[in-house]
């Protein structure tokens, strides 16, 4: 917004300079010129404004080399249902900034509207990492743990999930959490069928993650 900062201050003082040297009747005649410039500026501007989905579209129309305007779009296009275009423009953020963190998590929810669960997950769990996104992608998580634990993908789906809720609590540093989590796929590992080692291993991996009590 600066520039238009900078645009009206200037317009004022050659005003009052034309009001100076001219008269009082062409310095008018200026500021309703101004005026009428302004006001059709902000007509085109006001489609921008209509929503989100048109501001940020008008934001990199303006700005194509901008990550975060491109973060920006994703996000909106995942809204409304356009998976494809939702990816598209997270990738283009990808591209335009490796580092940017905030990627992961907007990528991860495209694949996610695109029902590539496999992949989201993956950008969601890197997306942990991420101060700006990590509160999201964990509820993104969450999302998908609830599905698979109601057995939309069978037992294999479920332990996988109940190793990712301990892991997650155990990067968290949520000692107790970590160990009830770790407890509970080893004894649906256990109860599943699904192998008596890895059902120990999980067992003994909660065991070590109990808080410890130190006493003088």
């Amino acid at each position: 917004y600066l520039p238009s900062v900078g645009v009206c201050l200037l317009a004022g003082l050659l005003l009052r300079r034309a009001a100076r040297s001219l008269g009082n009747g062409p310095a008018l005649a200026a500021l309703f010129a101004v005026a009428a410039l302004g006001a059709q500026r902000l007509r085109v501007r006001l489609d921008d404004w209509e929503s989100d989905f048109s501001l940020h579209q008008s934001i990199v129309r303006d700005c194509p080399r901008s990550a975060k305007a491109h973060v920006l779009l994703s996000q909106s296009l995942a809204r409304t249902g356009d998976a494809q275009g939702a990816l598209e423009h997270a990738r283009t953020a990808r591209h335009i900034h490796a580092d940017y963190c905030d990627v992961d998590f907007v990528e991860g929810t495209a694949l996610l509207a695109a029902s590539d669960l496999e992949a989201a997950r993956e950008l969601f769990l890197r997306g942990l990492d991420c101060p700006y996104s990590s509160s999201n992608a964990l509820k993104s998580l969450e999302r998908i743990w609830e599905a698979e634990l109601g057995g939309a993908l069978g037992p294999q789906g479920r332990l996988r999930a109940l190793r990712e809720q301990a892991g997650v609590a155990e990067r968290a540093g949520n000692e107790q959490q970590a160990a009830l989590a770790y407890r509970e796929a080893g004894a649906f590992c256990l109860n599943a069928g699904l192998g008596a080692d890895d059902a120990i291993a999980l067992l003994r991996k909660g065991k070590a993650q109990e808080p410890r009590c130190e006493f003088d």
